[in-house]
């Protein structure tokens, strides 16, 4: 799968803010006995990984909801054999 330029850099910084926040999060789920706190902070780090890889921009949305509109009202021709 090729990346762009743009592309690393955005997955590079969402990598940056879920390392800021799990530290944290194994610091108070590990040394201070905070597991609530731990757990929620490593939970939002896994959720900004999972949002930065898996969902699409609006745009690609908006072309994706297109798409299907299209196909959806315009069917294809049937082949007459």
């Amino acid at each position: 799968m090729a990346q762009g330029i743009f592309d690393t850099f955005q997955q590079m910084g969402a990598i940056f803010i879920a390392v800021m926040l799990a530290l944290p999060g194994v610091d108070f789920l590990l040394l201070q006995g905070e597991p609530a706190t731990g757990a929620a902070l490593l939970g939002l780090a896994a959720v900004v990984l999972l949002v930065s890889k898996y969902v699409s921009t609006p745009g690609d949305a908006a072309g994706g909801l297109g798409q299907r509109i299209v196909g959806w009202v315009v069917k294809p021709p049937e082949d007459d054999d």
